[in-house]
């Protein structure tokens, strides 16, 4: 315990980082990072009334962050949305430090469609094409009455305005396979598609992308760090990407920060790279 703060304050900050390592899956872990500024970390009493009046006011920001081929810099795939919540102060949390409490607090689902009308709005009244990936919660895919308004707002989407790939975490996925399959297929009905995040977590056979075949898969950044010169990550980034291709996958590896990662994953058949390197995230 910090003497100079309170144990309300440490007890939020350790709340904040025990949700976020609950919502990475099984057998994880995560550091609470203690902001430069004097803000104590929002735990979910706290955060609670402002995530209610943040979807009542529809104040959410959106920022987008390239993604890019890994031969050719200059030939985008798509662009990632990503959510940030406006603090009190004025700052923006990112959604790994929030979406835990929202999705305690039963309010996924409506942050979810949110955040989708907010991108197919946007799309929809777009002059030139562009694809977009997005996350979405297990909890909103689950939903029936979701998925159904979810194909409704994409009939939206002029077929020649651009495509939404929606990104879901690999390790939910595999809990309810059918239903993803279901999903995937009706997604590809209406010009759409589904990929697989943080790839490679769960540490289950890969045999089932045979039958899902996503868009893509998004290898988990864990593996990106020191793939340089970790010869076990570059040996499972380079079989990965080998069974990926032979089913007409992508792969795409996040939290690319260097030039000498990226060099690795080239020589290692990565399809795409996504992180600084690449560009920071930027207004939507």
């Amino acid at each position: 315990l910090r003497c100079a703060e309170s144990a309300a304050t440490v007890l939020a900050e350790a709340d904040q980082a025990l949700r976020t390592a609950q919502n990475q899956g099984a057998n994880r872990w995560a550091l609470y990072a203690e902001r430069e500024s004097t803000t104590p970390a929002a735990g979910r009493s706290m955060w609670k009334p402002r995530i209610h009046s943040i979807l009542d006011t529809r104040a959410i920001v959106l920022h987008a962050q390239p993604v890019v081929a890994a031969s050719n810099p200059d030939r985008q795939l798509h662009q990632e949305i990503l959510v940030r919540l406006p603090d009190e102060d004025g700052s923006l949390s990112t959604a790994g430090s929030i979406l835990p409490i929202v999705e305690e607090l039963g309010l996924m689902r409506e942050l979810d469609r949110l955040v989708i009308e907010e991108i197919v709005s946007y799309i929809s009244n777009k002059a030139e094409r562009a694809n977009y990936a997005v996350n979405v919660s297990a909890e909103s895919l689950q939903d029936t009455d979701f998925v159904e308004w979810l194909y409704a707002q994409l009939e939206k989407i002029p077929s020649s305005q651009g495509r939404l790939i929606f990104e879901l975490p690999e390790f939910r996925a595999v809990q309810d396979l059918d239903a993803v399959r279901t999903l995937a297929t009706r997604l590809r009905s209406l010009g759409h598609g589904l990929a697989l995040d943080h790839f490679g977590r769960s540490f289950v056979s890969f045999g089932y992308l045979q039958s899902l075949r996503p868009d893509y898969v998004k290898l988990d950044g864990s593996y990106t760090v020191q793939v340089e010169n970790d010869r076990d990550n570059q040996f499972f980034v380079q079989n990965l990407c080998g069974i990926a291709h032979s089913l007409d996958i992508q792969t795409i590896a996040e939290q690319v920060e260097t030039q000498a990662q990226w060099t690795m994953l080239k020589s290692l058949k990565i399809d795409g790279v996504q992180g600084y390197v690449v560009g920071r995230p930027a207004p939507f």
